[in-house]
């Protein structure tokens, strides 16, 4: 499960940084994509590495200065999912 939850992330994380050059480097039809702002990107990708090494507290700490400067509805999406993998991780992985 929690292979399951690292690899949703990072797909969300990653297609959320892409950086969308024109119509051939654009998602397949039916598949939708969240592009965030140039300013939220890298402070996600600090929270998913901080996850990765279970600090939870640092992790939302970057997602809430991610959330101080989002520009946009993609930016609130992702924002969200990575607040909700984070509560989830965290209470999860913190049951003895």
């Amino acid at each position: 499960m929690k292979l399951i939850l690292t690899l949703a992330l990072s797909v969300l994380v990653l297609a959320a940084c892409k950086n969308n050059h024109g119509p051939e480097a654009g998602p397949a039809q039916g598949q939708a994509y969240h592009i965030v702002s140039a300013q939220v990107g890298p402070l996600l990708k600090e929270a998913q590495d901080m996850t990765k090494a279970r600090d939870w507290k640092g992790a939302m700490g970057k997602v809430n200065e991610a959330e101080a400067v989002k520009s946009t509805s993609d930016d609130a999406y992702v924002i969200n999912q990575m607040k909700h993998y984070i509560d989830v991780s965290s209470a999860r992985l913190s049951q003895p």
